[in-house]
């Protein structure tokens, strides 16, 4: 597939989260954001990572784009929390917990209605997960500057990625990337 085609693919809509995406096609698109940076820098501080956002906000994106860093690390990755059941969001939350006490780091990606079921069912079953969790979800984190002293967790809610790249940085890299890959 030349470049046009694949910018015609994205421009469809077809198979343009980067879930269905190869590794080439990632490798394209990926324009490096603050947000990686600070993922980076939690996963370093042994952080539990919380992307939050809608369908397509880049949470996957995010974590693929970072996968061979963490790979060299043991990290528990939850890549999809739209896919746990019920009867498996207890084995997720037995992992976060046991990430939180053992000092370890782990990213877990949800969308909003799945990360809302998450912290509801971490009341009964972690409470201390659970009151960290709500007391971080109304503060935001702004290129790496959190509004209150982290803990264990950090929520990084890519609905917010305007207060995330405030002074658009990533606009022109955006731009010029597609305009590189429309050359030819």
């Amino acid at each position: 597939m030349n470049s046009l085609q694949f910018i015609k693919k994205l421009y469809n809509g077809k198979n343009c989260y980067s879930d269905s995406l190869t590794e080439e096609e990632i490798a394209l698109l990926h324009i490096p954001s603050g947000v990686e940076r600070i993922v980076e820098e939690m996963v370093d501080a042994n952080r539990i990572v919380f992307l939050t956002g809608n369908p397509g906000d880049g949470k996957t994106y995010i974590i693929r784009s970072l996968e061979a860093k963490l790979a060299q690390r043991d990290v528990y990755i939850e890549k999809d929390m739209n896919s746990i059941t019920d009867e498996k969001m207890i084995d997720v939350i037995d992992k976060i917990v046991k990430c939180y006490h053992n000092n370890k780091s782990c990213i877990i990606a949800a969308n909003e209605f799945p990360f809302f079921k998450l912290i509801k069912a971490s009341k009964e079953l972690a409470p201390e997960l659970y009151n960290e969790l709500i007391n971080l979800k109304k503060n935001v984190i702004v290129y790496g500057y959190s509004t209150l002293q982290l803990r264990r967790i950090c929520i990084i809610d890519l609905n917010e990625r305007n207060l995330l790249d405030k002074d658009r940085s990533v606009v022109l890299p955006i731009v010029n990337k597609f305009v590189e890959l429309l050359k030819d």
